[in-house]
């Protein structure tokens, strides 16, 4: 974890002014302060723990029985988990279900159990407490969403990057005819990976069909009649929002008596540990869940520090494994069915 003068001398900039920043002082630009926050975020940065710095914090999490909850949001949440209890802190985990709360205010709920700020993993916008989190006093970091309120800030991966590095990873194979399965299509990361399927594939000069791109909802199992959906439409890649939305197709098209990658190639996003134990290994957009639950605490130790902050971008990167291969064989097989 990266200490003050580390920080300094990333930014070449004095050490007493990144102290200041880190310490909310009024006399550091508002600028100046926000590049140093996200500074001090990307470097790991952690105050050291006082006497009286143990906090109550709260890990909500919405849709608990969600398997993309339980395969991503656990890797992510166990690591805050441990850089939290690391610092001294007291970590309490619950569903963010408004009638097992007994339909108590998302405030109430912190001011009962005396957090001092929450975490919240999975949540939906359709869930009473979103619009309850738009109000909200206490210092919340979110995962994956957005919400304008400046007591409530996110830490998100790069959508837009990870989306483009696999469209084109997929373009380069060959592929023009690329399908997407997407999944709620309300949910708000699901329209940042959307929107970067629509732009990398402009990039490279392909045309947005609509017909191509499919909604399910992160489940495996949704994604079955997706697959046979972008089959029937000819296409010779499938781009998924999620692995699990991966996985499901893999098992669908394989299933229908496809070859993975060698009829059509497939593609997932958050590289969850279960990617790399499928046959065959699953080609994914990779987040390190670990520096993201890390970068989670780091955030809400901020924010209950009085510091305000907006989004925060964890990297991606392209984990090519072995569903992912030319055009070439794909179009052999079509050019048969038509014959």
């Amino acid at each position: 974890m990266a200490k003050i003068k580390e920080i300094a001398e990333k930014m070449n900039i004095s050490v007493s002014t990144v102290y200041k920043a880190l310490s909310d002082a009024e006399d550091v630009n508002p600028e100046t302060k926000k590049k140093i926050l996200k500074t001090a975020i990307n470097m790991g940065y952690v105050a050291k723990r006082k006497g009286d710095n143990h906090k109550r914090i709260c890990v909500f999490i919405d849709q608990p029985e969600d398997n993309h909850v339980q395969y991503f949001d656990y890797e992510v949440m166990m690591a805050f988990k441990r850089n939290a209890i690391h610092s001294g802190h007291e970590v309490s985990i619950m569903s963010l279900d408004y009638t097992l709360n007994h339909s108590k205010s998302f405030d109430e709920l912190m001011d009962e159990y005396q957090f001092d700020g929450a975490v919240i993993l999975g949540l939906s916008n359709f869930n009473p407490y979103f619009e309850q989190l738009k109000t909200t006093s206490h210092p919340v970091v979110i995962l994956d969403n957005f919400l304008d309120n400046p007591m409530v800030a996110s830490v998100c991966c790069d959508n837009m990057k990870g989306m483009k590095l696999a469209i084109d990873h997929l373009v380069d194979l060959g592929h023009t005819r690329i399908g997407f399965i997407n999944g709620q299509n309300d949910a708000y990361v699901c329209k940042e990976r959307l929107g970067g399927y629509i732009s990398s594939i402009a990039l490279r000069g392909i045309a947005f069909d609509p017909e191509l791109v499919c909604n399910g909802n992160f489940t495996e199992e949704s994604a079955a009649p997706l697959a046979r959906h972008l089959v029937s439409m000819g296409v010779t890649a499938i781009m998924c929002c999620n692995d699990m939305l991966a996985i499901g197709a893999i098992k669908e098209l394989m299933g229908m008596g496809l070859n993975v990658p060698g009829d059509i190639s497939v593609v997932g996003f958050d590289d969850i540990k279960l990617s790399s134990y499928i046959t065959p290994k699953l080609t994914t957009v990779h987040t390190d869940l670990s520096q993201m639950g890390e970068k989670l605490f780091i955030v809400l130790e901020l924010m209950m520090k009085d510091n305000r902050l907006d989004m925060s971008l964890q990297p991606s990167y392209l984990e090519v494994r072995e569903s992912t291969s030319t055009v070439n064989s794909r179009a052999e097989w079509l050019d048969s069915r038509s014959g």
